[in-house]
């Protein structure tokens, strides 16, 4: 949309590509993986106007296809991978933009037959997930009915930034997580010193995403299912590297 606009790429400092300064104080020092660029981006969106009404986003090894493409993934079974080379020859074009007649394309989800709390503590802490809605229930971000649905939904796109969204969607829900975002950092939350569980607010971040995105595409009468796509992942092997993406 702009001009040398990327994601933050996290092994080359804190600056955007645009060259712009206006980080948010509360992510000077704090791990937040894509979702700092994603605020960025919703602020520049609202500063400086939107083309269109749909914006498809990808990720740098990340993006949603239409139709499904590639071989599926060895540990992310939401996951479809091509490799470098395929990609490389492949002119993607209309296959990134929702089919004809739907205003999303999502990325391809997963069931949680245990549950989002359940799932969420076999790979990180449960305490996190639990400060983390408490402190958006008392923030009033979430009600308490809020909070029950998130924890116990039994859905969830891993990669739920990705695809094309219309912005009377996309730019809320960005305004929502930033509010959470901050509201959890100023609770006084510390981060980790593992390189893992340190991108701790990522994680919950992208869960709070998933829930809302739902949430909104149901009670806009979107049809989940003609919706959603294949979530692909550029990869020289069929097994992704833990950390790399979000675990399913």
């Amino acid at each position: 949309m702009w001009k040398g606009f990327s994601f933050l790429d996290a092994n080359k400092g804190k600056d955007f590509s645009t060259g712009s300064s206006s980080m948010l104080n509360y992510l000077d020092d704090k791990v937040f993986n894509e979702y700092a660029s994603l605020f960025f981006l919703r602020r520049k969106m609202m500063d400086e106007g939107s083309a269109g009404d749909t914006l498809t986003l990808c990720q740098r090894r990340r993006f949603v296809l239409n139709r499904p493409m590639g071989r599926q993934s060895t540990n992310q079974e939401w996951a479809l991978v091509l490799s470098l080379s395929e990609v490389a020859g492949l002119d993607l074009g209309n296959q990134l933009l929702p089919l004809p007649g739907r205003s999303y394309l999502i990325g391809s989800g997963v069931t949680l037959p245990k549950g989002l709390l359940m799932q969420y503590a076999e790979a990180h802490f449960l305490r996190d997930i639990l400060r983390f809605t408490s402190v958006l229930v008392d923030a009033e971000i979430l009600t308490d009915r809020d909070a029950l649905a998130f924890l116990f939904q039994k859905y969830l796109i891993p990669a739920p930034s990705c695809g094309s969204f219309r912005l009377e969607c996309f730019l809320p829900i960005l305004a929502t997580l930033e509010l959470a975002a901050s509201a959890f950092w100023s609770d006084g939350y510390k981060a980790y010193q593992d390189n893992y569980q340190s991108r701790v607010c990522g994680f919950l971040l992208e869960r709070l995403n998933s829930f809302l995105l739902l949430r909104y595409l149901i009670d806009h009468g979107e049809n989940i299912k003609h919706s959603t796509g294949s979530t692909t992942i550029v990869s020289d092997s069929l097994h992704i590297p833990v950390g790399s993406v979000p675990k399913s």
